[in-house]
C-alpha cells in the first residue's frame, strides 16, 4: 500500500492550484491557493471550502500563489496573491484574514499596475528555529510560472520579523531585482537562508543584509528551488532549471550531481525532506510528477501511479512524514497515504496554542542591541524586564496592557559589560524566560 495517488479535490471548484500545506500537527487538514482563491479541507481532501479573504478594495489580487503554516501554531496562516505580491495574515486557520503588505504600499496604483500587475509571490518560508522571522519571495509571473526569463524588475526578497504582521523589502539592493523562486532556512539559524534566484542560487548568513552567489555548475543557470535539510543545516538540494538536482553536504560550497532517475530537461518547483528519515527526499516536476530519493538527492524513483497529470506546481508532507499532497497545474490536489492508510481526522490538537509566547532574539549573540518577539492572544498587562545572569534586575523593557497579535521590543544594552543576560515575560499566569548573549 502507500504507492497509489488519489484524488483528493472533492468538493473544489477550480483545477489549477499553485501551492499546498498541511497542518503540521493535522495531516487531515490542508491547505491550498490558485486561480479560484485560497482553499481548506479538514477532511484530507475530501471536501474543500472556500476561505473569505477580506475587503476587495483593499485586497485586489485574482489569483493566489502562496501559502504556508507556522510550524508553531497551526491556526497561523501566511499567504500571497498575484497583482502586486499582496500578503494576507490569519490567525483562526483561514477562516479570516488580515491584509499585511503589497507593492501598493511602495508605490502609486497605476505605477504597479502598469508595471508590476503580474509581479506574485512564489514562496512564504518561516525560520524553523524562530518563525517571528518569516521571508518571501517574488517574480513576475512570466518567469516563475510560465518558465520564461525574468523582463520586468522584481521585488526579490521580503522580510518580516515579527511573524508576518510587517514587512520590509531586503535592504541589500543587489538581491531586489531578480526573480526569486523559492527559499530554504536553515534549521538552527534564522538568519541564514539560501534564495533560488533566476540566475543561480544565493547565500545571506546575516538575514538578508550581505549575500553570497554559490556556485554550482561553472556556467550558471536558474534555480528553480532549493531546501535545506531538518536534520542537517549542511544538507542542501538545489534543482537547476532544465538539468536537475544537484547536492551538497558541505553548507554549499561544493555540489554534486543528483539527477540518476530524473527525466532530462525537467522543471522542478518543490524539494520536500522527510521530516521523520534524513535520507528520504520527495521532488515535484511542472512536466513529469513526483520523484522519491532514498539517499539524500543522488538517486531518484518516479512515483506518478494514480496521478493524472504531471504537471505538479506545489508538493507538502505531513508532519508525521505518512502524507504527501501535490498541488497541480489542472488537476487539483492529489494525496498519496505512503502509510497505506488515509490521514484521520483530527479536529485539533490536544493542547490549544498557548495564549503567549516568548520566540527568542534576534540577533543572538548580539552586539549591544537586539530584538525581542513575542505574541499574546488575549488583552493582557505584558511585564518583560532584563536580568543578569546574578537574577538582578537590569530593566523594565515592558509594563502595560498589550492587545492580541505579534509584538516587538528593541533592548539596547548600551554600556553593560558582555555575557549572558536573562529576559523574562509576564502575562496573567503565563512566564518564560530566555537567555540573551551580548558580546562586544
Amino acid at each position: 500500500g502507500g504507492q497509489s495517488w488519489v484524488n483528493a479535490s472533492q468538493g473544489y471548484t477550480g483545477a489549477i492550484l499553485m501551492d499546498v500545506a498541511v497542518d503540521p500537527e493535522n495531516p487531515a487538514k490542508v491547505y491550498a491557493v490558485g486561480r479560484t482563491g485560497i482553499w481548506r479541507s479538514d477532511r484530507s481532501g475530501d471536501a474543500w471550502y472556500g476561505l473569505r479573504y477580506g475587503d476587495g478594495e483593499r485586497i485586489a489580487a485574482s489569483e493566489w500563489y502562496a501559502i504556508e503554516t507556522d510550524p508553531s501554531d497551526p491556526s497561523h496562516i501566511l499567504a500571497g496573491g498575484k497583482n502586486g505580491i499582496i500578503l494576507l495574515e490569519s490567525f483562526d486557520g483561514g477562516m479570516n484574514w488580515d491584509y499585511r503588505w503589497s507593492m501598493f504600499d511602495m508605490w502609486p496604483p497605476e505605477v504597479v499596475l502598469q508595471e508590476t500587475e503580474n509581479m506574485m509571490p512564489t514562496t512564504i518560508v518561516f525560520a524553523p528555529s524562530n518563525p517571528s522571522i518569516v521571508y518571501a519571495g517574488g517574480a513576475n509571473q512570466s518567469s516563475a510560472q510560465l518558465h520564461e526569463n525574468a523582463i520586468i524588475p522584481a521585488v526579490g526578497l521580503l522580510i518580516s520579523q515579527d511573524g508576518g504582521h510587517t514587512w520590509q523589502v531586503c535592504s541589500n539592493d543587489s538581491v531586489n531585482d531578480l526573480a526569486v523562486f523559492d527559499l530554504a532556512v536553515d534549521p538552527t539559524d534564522a538568519a541564514t537562508v539560501y534564495m533560488a534566484a533566476e540566475d543561480g542560487l544565493y547565500m545571506t548568513p546575516d538575514g538578508g543584509i550581505s549575500w553570497s552567489h554559490l556556485q554550482i555548475l561553472q556556467y550558471g543557470g536558474m534555480v528553480r528551488a532549493v531546501e535545506v535539510s531538518p536534520f542537517d543545516a549542511d544538507h542542501i538540494l538545489a534543482a537547476l532549471e532544465g538539468f536537475g538536482v544537484y547536492v551538497s553536504t558541505d553548507g554549499g560550497q561544493q555540489w554534486q550531481s543528483g539527477v540518476a532517475g530524473l527525466e532530462p530537461n525537467g522543471s522542478i518547483h518543490d524539494i520536500v525532506f522527510d521530516p521523520t528519515n534524513p535520507v528520504i527526499v520527495y521532488v515535484s516536476d511542472y512536466f513529469s510528477g513526483v520523484y522519491r530519493s532514498n539517499d539524500g538527492g543522488m538517486s531518484w524513483t518516479q512515483m506518478n501511479n494514480g496521478l493524472s497529470t504531471r504537471s505538479v506546481t506545489g508538493l507538502a508532507i505531513s508532519g508525521d512524514g505518512q502524507h504527501l499532497y501535490t498541488a497541480t497545474n489542472g488537476g487539483g490536489v492529489f494525496r498519496l497515504d505512503l502509510s497505506g492508510v488515509a490521514p484521520t481526522n483530527v479536529i485539533s490538537s490536544s493542547q490549544p496554542p498557548p495564549h503567549f509566547e516568548l520566540n527568542q532574539n534576534y540577533p543572538n549573540p548580539f552586539n549591544a542591541q537586539t530584538t525581542i518577539f513575542y505574541r499574546i492572544r488575549s488583552r493582557s498587562r505584558v511585564v518583560i524586564r532584563i536580568y543578569d545572569i546574578l537574577g538582578r534586575r537590569v530593566e523594565t523593557l515592558v509594563e502595560k496592557i498589550e492587545e492580541p497579535g505579534r509584538h516587538t521590543v528593541v533592548w539596547n544594552a548600551g554600556d553593560l559589560p558582555s555575557g549572558v543576560y536573562l529576559c523574562r515575560l509576564e502575562a496573567g499566569d503565563y512566564s518564560k524566560t530566555i537567555r540573551l548573549l551580548m558580546m562586544k
